[in-house]
């Protein structure tokens, strides 16, 4: 059934064969459905064709007139304004002071990590002194004096 509106479709639009014309008037004389489809068509075809107002002469020569006075857009017409001027060197001006503080930043995290491996190479140390140290025993006596011995 979509076929036969397609093939109204293309009767409206005056695309049919003589062959596609004569299937379409002898389905319209069997099919009650098809043939109010068709005569909807053609009222809304008429309707079209009676709405339709030719262009003035003359609005193709004031459409030409009015785009041959403006100058030609370009990205850079508006970027020459006082307020884009200020806001992209400002933007400069943050772009190199967060440059200058990140590489800040990374200089202090190279001294922390050199500081780190400083504090643990005094640590190894640190250990090793004490761990060849002799060990003592300390013990109190009676008369809560502590005496103090190397084993």
């Amino acid at each position: 059934m979509n076929d036969i509106y397609n093939i109204i479709d293309a009767y409206t639009t005056g695309a049919l064969s003589p062959e596609e014309e004569q299937y379409l008037f002898a389905t319209l004389a069997n099919d009650a459905e098809a043939r109010r489809y068709f005569k909807e068509r053609q009222v809304l075809s008429l309707a079209l064709k009676a709405a339709e107002v030719p262009f003035p002469a003359e609005l193709d020569e004031a459409v030409l007139s009015r785009v041959q006075g403006k100058r030609t857009a370009t990205i850079f017409n508006g970027l020459l304004q006082p307020v884009y001027v200020t806001a992209i060197s400002a933007a400069a001006v943050l772009l190199v002071m967060f440059l200058f503080f990140f590489n800040r930043v990374e200089s202090y995290r190279s001294e922390v990590d050199h500081a780190m491996i400083e504090i643990s190479n005094q640590k190894q140390t640190i250990d090793l002194l004490l761990n060849g140290l002799p060990t003592i025993q300390v013990t109190s006596q009676n008369n809560n004096r502590i005496h103090i011995a190397n084993n």
